[in-house]
């Protein structure tokens, strides 16, 4: 979160909560709290909190930004990482969770690479066609 983000974080609470003290430095310790993390997750956590109370923490909203993270990666199910050594799969995971975590996606197939072209008659060969009927043993 940038320091422009932890300002409109501030007024969006001010706007939900009137009576929350916020100063001229409010955003300032705001932005050195929740620096990495994303604004769209810190605001949603600070909607769920300002729906059920007068005033917002920045405890509660990374509370709540972790449980939203926490869910995300679990949403995405196990992931395979490409062949390499055990370090590099480690690193692999560890990145695609945190762009997972930050609400990306991580298309496992690129980590493999493309279907090449070559392979394509040997599964046309395999397949019947859509468009053509099945050939029957009576034919």
């Amino acid at each position: 979160m940038t320091p422009e983000d932890a300002v409109r974080l501030c007024r969006y609470v001010k706007a939900c909560c009137p009576q929350q003290a916020i100063d001229e430095l409010t955003p300032l310790a705001w932005a050195d709290h929740l620096a990495d993390v994303p604004y769209e997750d810190a605001k949603a956590a600070a909607k769920e909190i300002t729906a059920r109370q007068p005033f917002v923490t920045i405890a509660e909203i990374l509370a709540i930004v972790r449980r939203i993270r926490a869910k995300r990666i679990t949403e995405a199910g196990d992931l395979t990482p490409p062949p390499g050594t055990e370090a590099e799969q480690r690193t692999w995971l560890a990145l695609a969770r945190r762009r997972i975590a930050d609400g990306g996606t991580v298309d496992c197939d690129a980590a493999y690479g493309e279907l090449k072209p070559r392979y394509l008659p040997d599964i046309r060969e395999l397949m019947p066609a859509p468009d053509r009927p099945e050939e029957t043993a009576d034919a």
